[in-house]
């Protein structure tokens, strides 16, 4: 090889034929550079430094398909091109030592990958259309999420659990509101919950500690409630205030009672009183 004269405001080393093989220069701009060539002349890597360093590979076609940077708070990246010149992989860390990693096509994000430095964690896979359509989070806590979305990027499912080990699943309307919820309460009871739109509307079911209870209502119009515990069964219809107007039920031994109450509370009619807890409380 041999080193030829200065050219311009850089240099050139030729190979034995007399091809450029390396050029080093300062470009109008201040940023130093270095660049490989191949033996037809194209170039096929670079590396440029200005505020920040970087390292550019080029295919045969002088298109970028490679690269890693600096950025000029020293967060590091590294993009992974397809023949289009389109990123299809890309990593990074933020400043805040975020991690980062994208996949895509076409010039489009598809799936992202996102983890911080308290360990919580982040995936992502999104639509055509530059929208999420499914997640899934494990935040710093404990608690872990699956999120799917609809075609407008508004989510319609979950399932998770809480950081005490709780799993829920909701299912959501096109306004967000959810629709159906099956889950453990904060006193431990297992719910599955459905729920209408108009008034309300809703039906519930749970079970804690051998408390069976079915519960269903439409806003102003009542509730009814079927309760079933080891000491007997009952039914309550309430009024559109939730007060009980009417209580039906059987102990264990299968001895019937009922209890019929005004507005004011006060019982008004009644049969023989059973052992049935009358104030079982929702689970």
């Amino acid at each position: 090889m041999r080193l030829n004269e200065l050219e311009g405001s850089g240099l050139v080393i030729r190979d034995r034929d007399g091809r450029a093989r390396i050029r080093l220069g300062v470009t109008e701009d201040g940023s130093a550079f270095v660049t490989l060539q191949d033996a037809t002349g194209g170039q096929r890597l670079k590396i440029s430094m200005n505020e920040a360093p970087s390292v550019v590979l080029l295919d045969e076609d002088e298109e970028p398909r490679a690269s890693l940077q600096l950025g000029v708070d020293g967060a590091p990246s590294m993009s992974l091109f397809d023949r289009s010149g389109d990123p299809c992989i890309a990593l990074a860390v933020n400043p805040d030592d975020t991690g980062l990693l994208s996949i895509g096509a076409e010039g489009k994000h598809r799936v992202a990958v996102m983890v911080k430095p308290d360990t919580s964690s982040f995936v992502s896979v999104i639509d055509g259309d530059s929208k999420m359509r499914a997640g899934v989070t494990l935040n710093a806590d404990g608690r872990t999420g699956l999120t799917l979305t609809g075609p407008g990027g508004r989510a319609v499912a979950s399932i998770g659990v809480d950081s005490d080990g709780s799993p829920y699943i909701m299912l959501r309307d096109d306004d967000g509101a959810v629709r159906c919820m099956a889950g453990t309460a904060e006193n431990g009871a297992m719910v599955f919950r459905l729920a209408g739109k108009e008034d309300h509307p809703e039906i519930i079911m749970a079970t804690q500690d051998g408390l069976a209870q079915f519960q269903a209502g439409a806003g102003g119009g009542g509730t009814v409630k079927i309760i079933s515990t080891p000491h007997g069964s009952s039914v309550v219809l309430e009024d559109g205030l939730r007060r009980s107007r009417l209580t039906a039920a059987v102990d264990q031994n299968g001895s019937p009672s009922l209890l019929i109450a005004d507005e004011d509370g006060v019982v008004i009619a009644k049969a023989p009183q059973s052992d049935v807890d009358k104030s079982l409380s929702d689970p």
